[in-house]
């Protein structure tokens, strides 16, 4: 998201600057006129090149930005359940994933508003060539009937992957109290246990 956002940058400053250079060239033709009542010819050849390579430079990054835009922005869906549903106590959370870029994991992490605590996943979820990813989760314990919750998808790194699993293996793991910084959520829905 952030290319995208520098993408825009750069096309706005493009345009400021085509804007500068064509008030810049009309005011001078202003000035010309009040001196010399005989029309100037066209642009002088100056003008033109830095006139030119603004647009070139416009065109190429409204190329980038629509390449960017259509083709390689990361894209994580949870497609079932639906938010708002009522769901089971061991759910099946299947979704969508699309350029996830290398050395990404994808987890799915069920939070419970009661108890306040992240439940992920306990490793990584597999995404299938086709982009389809499946995972089995526990929403809530057994007293939890009727409570909300949120599931949520989201990328970290593979290097910041083995702590996080490794502190979800220890026996007193109860649930973590946020997320770690370095996760990024792409998805979430809330649900309800039935």
């Amino acid at each position: 998201m952030d290319s995208i956002f520098g993408n825009i940058t750069r096309i706005i400053v493009a345009v400021l600057s085509l804007a500068g250079i064509y008030i810049s060239y009309k005011s001078q033709r202003v000035t010309d006129r009040r001196r010399f009542p005989i029309r100037p010819q066209s642009m002088p050849l100056g003008y033109r090149v830095i006139f030119a390579i603004c647009i070139l430079l416009i065109l190429c990054n409204i190329g980038i930005f629509v390449w960017q835009l259509l083709y390689s922005s990361t894209s994580i869906k949870i497609n079932s359940p639906q938010s708002n549903e009522y769901v089971m106590p061991q759910q099946v959370i299947s979704g969508t994933a699309k350029n996830i870029p290398p050395n990404n994991k994808l987890y799915v992490v069920v939070y419970s508003k009661s108890a306040r605590k992240y439940f992920p996943s306990e490793t990584a979820v597999s995404i299938q060539p086709d982009g389809k990813w499946v995972v089995h989760l526990a929403i809530g314990a057994s007293t939890d009937q009727g409570k909300a919750f949120t599931i949520i998808a989201l990328l970290m790194e593979e290097k910041d992957c083995n702590r996080f699993e490794f502190v979800m293996k220890r026996p007193d793991f109860s649930g973590f109290e946020y997320l770690p910084e370095v996760s990024k959520i792409y998805d979430s829905i809330d649900v309800y246990r039935k």
